[in-house]
């Protein structure tokens, strides 16, 4: 199961630039690294998790309504990044996010 510590621990391994994530990111999902920031849609990052902790088959709908009832901003902000839309799809599964430095 995709808890809230695995989901925040992951975008903290990417936040402090952990080798092994950076390089399974970059396998799996290229264009998902740009400029020291993470790009993906919620079904990408769903997908990538279950790969990542090595989960079979992770309800999709438990896992979205888990990611948006954690306090991960909140958690990201302390370590100074944010997660934001890229682009708005008007859909939360279409749209893009990206884990990004907060600006000063």
């Amino acid at each position: 199961m995709l808890t809230a510590q695995k989901i925040n621990q992951l975008f903290m391994l990417f936040a402090e630039e952990n080798k092994q994530l950076i390089a399974q990111l970059r396998n799996d999902s290229p264009e998902a690294i740009v400029d020291r920031q993470w790009q993906f849609s919620l079904p990408m990052l769903h997908q990538f998790m279950q790969h990542f902790y090595s989960l079979e088959d992770s309800d999709y709908q438990k896992f979205r309504s888990t990611l948006f009832n954690s306090s991960i901003n909140h958690d990201l902000a302390a370590a100074g990044w944010i997660i934001k839309i890229a682009i708005n799809r008007k859909n939360v599964d279409r749209s893009v996010y990206v884990l990004q430095r907060l600006e000063p």
